[in-house]
């Protein structure tokens, strides 16, 4: 649920303004959605498929905190081109 929040409260700004949103708001909630995830992943068998959907759930936030990362630089370079 606080992750439609941020996107509503995102709606109808700058992409500035919603990239800001996005780092400031979502970012620390993919953050602890990961360690939960790694945790659960400690108590169970990793042969399981619940184990093996949370290894799926935990390469894309890997990937996605890296699409992250280079939005912002793309955000910057068009701002100053």
């Amino acid at each position: 649920m606080r992750l439609y929040a941020v996107e509503k409260d995102a709606r109808n700004t700058s992409p500035d303004e919603r990239l800001g949103l996005q780092q400031a708001r979502a970012k620390p909630t993919f953050e602890e959605l990961e360690i939960w995830l790694q945790q659960q992943m400690s108590k169970i068998s990793g042969k399981t498929k619940l184990a093996e959907a949370i290894r799926c759930a935990l390469g894309p936030r890997r990937e996605a905190t890296s699409k992250m990362a280079n939005r912002v630089e793309s955000v910057r370079s068009s701002v100053y081109d």
